[in-house]
């Protein structure tokens, strides 16, 4: 699934936002983006670490691959992000 919100967000970052392990599993078995970036220039990994989402998410994008060296437009890594979330 190719399509995106006004935000640039797919359905990847979409299901990372709500937090829905289970969609996101399903749609990462079905071989979902997960290396889209949005109007932030996050990937939905790096989302997910800025906006302080669960470790279950963290935890299921980095087992499906998701690339855990990207980096933000500011040169932010997703360690940085998820040290730095409220």
């Amino acid at each position: 699934v190719r399509a995106v919100d006004a935000g640039g967000r797919g359905a990847v970052h979409i299901l990372v936002a709500g937090e829905h392990l289970h969609l996101l599993q399903l749609m990462i078995a079905r071989g979902a983006e997960l290396e889209l970036r949005d109007a932030r220039d996050f990937t939905p990994l790096l989302a997910a670490a800025a906006d302080g989402k669960s470790v279950a998410i963290l935890e299921q994008l980095l087992a499906a691959g998701a690339d855990v060296k990207a980096m933000s437009c500011r040169g932010e890594s997703v360690l940085f992000l998820a040290a730095s979330a409220e």
